[in-house]
């Protein structure tokens, strides 16, 4: 909950919407497009543009074409922006872990006299 509330993933979060939201628009109005041609412009897409290839193939390809190259887009964005802050907001969150669990354990040590006494009443 703490990280949720952290300025960088807060950061974080709105960089990775910044590339999603318009690069997935983008993808799914290209593909509703592909699908409004074949449906509704059968004439445009059958038209042959070499031997047997036509618009509807060429723009067909053309969707696995771009969904690769929007995932390795996507990648790369990644590696470049999102990996290096997701790192260091991970060793962050393992630190203060670390930190919370040591003064959580330092503060339920018993002082050896404390402790001393403790045994002597369930030893009675």
């Amino acid at each position: 909950m703490h990280i949720q509330r952290s300025p960088e993933f807060t950061e974080l979060r709105s960089g990775l919407r910044r590339f999603v939201f318009p690069v997935t628009l983008l993808f799914f109005g290209w593909y509703i497009g592909f699908v409004v041609l074949a449906a509704y412009f059968g004439e445009f897409m059958s038209h042959r543009l070499i031997g047997f290839v036509n618009v509807g193939l060429v723009l067909g390809v053309l969707q696995f074409a771009s969904t690769l190259l929007i995932t390795l887009w996507y990648r790369r964005f990644a590696k470049r922006r999102i990996d290096p802050k997701t790192a260091a907001l991970r060793a962050s969150a393992r630190q203060q872990s670390a930190l919370r669990s040591h003064a959580r354990h330092s503060s339920t040590r018993r002082s050896p006299a404390r402790h001393s006494s403790v045994l002597r009443e369930v030893d009675q």
